[in-house]
């Protein structure tokens, strides 16, 4: 996800101008859970140029629109 991350945050959008609508799934254990969120808020910063409390809004954003779908037991 990391050497990804350029993509998958032009996917999931943000700032910028870019209106990504990318859905993102997760599914499984719920051990990775925080090691994705981590990974997908540094892309949003690296690549969007969100602060990371902007980035964890958005993502959290993302959940309510159902766009960041967690199914992990």
């Amino acid at each position: 996800m990391v050497e990804d991350g350029e993509m998958l945050a032009e996917m999931m959008g943000g700032d910028r101008g870019v209106a990504g609508q990318g859905v993102f799934y997760l599914c499984g254990p719920t051990w990775p859970v925080p090691d994705v969120f981590e990974a997908l808020v540094a892309a949003l910063g690296r690549h969007r140029g969100m602060k990371r409390s902007v980035a964890e809004a958005y993502i959290e954003g993302l959940k309510e629109a159902e766009r960041y779908v967690l199914e992990v037991y």
